[in-house]
């Protein structure tokens, strides 16, 4: 029988206006984006209903609870604005200008700018004004990232409406092929329409990945560099460990643990892709599954940002450990006498004191500890040569209670822990 077609159709028609939705786009676009979204999303289940005979099918009411209920606040919000947008107006979308500076890795919001339909500036004009600010800190550069945050109007906790947005979306995509497989409905336009979605939901990326700028200033010119990035993540999609586990067994018999895995697996990418790796985290979580984000980044500032929202995800979600692995540049011969005048040095000034690259691993738990590993990259040459170097580390060493750089991450674990 072909009863998923109506709902496949209009979860399909919600999925292609979101895509339009763009920093690129006029406010006008935007909240027409937001609008037909909103109701395409909650016609997907009403029209679903009526395909299956009412809303007490006992496969509707089951699926119901095990996907598009667990989570009642998206729900809410969800539903909420459906009804706003179509009997009362559009959806009073905000957009808020973030300048965050990173310090040691720290997020400071360093400027906050509020946008709407009746005024809208270009980002531009905003860097302008803060750098005046920025030529009177006493540092060789500053990191900083000019992140745009859409909001509702009316929300005064300024949350982003794709938090909602993003969840709800893969909520109702693992709700349609739990319903589809139930229903047993195999017709070939079913199929194409969820093979078109399935697409679809890969290259949705999460819209902190992309609503960011990320930007260096320097001192010495008084100029700024833009950043250049790209990411790799399927929204909020949860992989089998056990998998992950299978996967690296097909390429080595040793046992491992699941931060050995991660070691080995991302040393041999970095040999098979000719000593090249894109950062990647490992989110690990109660459950016994994970979630992959993966980016390359040209600036540290891009670094400093991923960390700090994987250190939000860590506080909302039953994450137990978090795995980052990265590629990093190391100075030595460097004479004590001119250490102050190197540390005055601005990154792209230092990059002539390079010597070296390694491939640097951590694991974070959930009690703040630090496991850092860390391979020198001579060292990766084939296959046989990742061997050598696994039988050499110690991934259950004394752990690290100082990391920089991970310090937000071990800062969200120990918040969590005393909620």
């Amino acid at each position: 029988m072909n009863q998923m077609i109506p709902a496949l159709q209009k979860f399909y028609n919600a999925l292609k206006h979101l895509t339009q939705f763009s920093t690129e786009s006029s406010f006008f676009d935007n909240v027409g984006s937001i609008d037909v979204f909103l109701s395409e999303y909650r016609s997907t289940t009403l029209v679903l209903q009526t395909s299956i005979g009412g809303p007490n099918n006992p496969i509707y009411k089951k699926n119901l609870e095990n996907f598009l209920l667990k989570n009642k606040e998206v729900t809410k919000w969800l539903n909420d604005n459906r009804v706003i947008v179509i009997h009362n107006h559009p959806f009073k979308l905000e957009k808020i200008l973030r300048i965050t500076i990173y310090d040691s890795a720290k997020a400071v919001i360093f400027k906050q700018y509020e946008q709407s339909i009746e005024f809208d500036e270009p980002t531009g004009s905003y860097l302008e004004e803060i750098r005046n600010t920025f030529r009177e800190i006493e540092v060789p550069d500053v990191y900083f990232s000019v992140q745009y945050l859409y909001v509702d109007e009316e929300d005064s906790k300024e949350r982003s409406v794709f938090d909602f947005i993003e969840n709800g979306v893969v909520t109702m995509w693992q709700f349609l092929h739990a319903m589809k497989k139930d229903l047993n409905d195999e017709s070939k336009t079913s199929n194409d329409l969820m093979r078109e979605i399935d697409v679809m939901i890969q290259q949705i990326p999460h819209r902190w990945m992309i609503d960011a700028l990320d930007y260096c200033y320097y001192r010495s010119t008084d100029t700024f560099e833009k950043g250049e990035s790209f990411s790799l993540s399927m929204p909020d999609v949860h992989i089998p460990v056990d998998s992950f586990m299978k996967q690296v067994k097909q390429l080595s018999s040793t046992d491992m643990d699941f931060y050995e895995a991660f070691i080995y697996l991302h040393s041999f990418i970095y040999i098979k892709q000719n000593h090249h790796l894109l950062s990647t985290f490992f989110l690990e979580y109660g459950d016994n599954t994970y979630q992959m984000i993966t980016f390359s980044a040209s600036l540290r500032t891009t670094m400093y940002r991923y960390i700090n929202r994987v250190s939000k995800m860590i506080y909302d979600n039953d994450i137990i450990n978090v795995y980052l692995v990265t590629e990093a540049v190391r100075y030595q011969g460097m004479n004590i006498k001119h250490l102050p005048k190197f540390l005055q040095l601005n990154y792209e000034e230092r990059k002539q004191y390079i010597t070296g690259t390694y491939l640097s691993f951590y694991k974070v738990t959930s009690a703040g500890d630090i496991f850092p590993i860390t391979i020198d990259t001579d060292d990766l040459i084939d296959r046989l040569s990742v061997s050598a170097v696994m039988g050499k580390i110690k991934t259950t060493e004394q752990p690290r209670q100082v990391s920089i750089m991970m310090s937000p991450i071990v800062d969200s674990f120990k918040k969590k822990r005393s909620t």
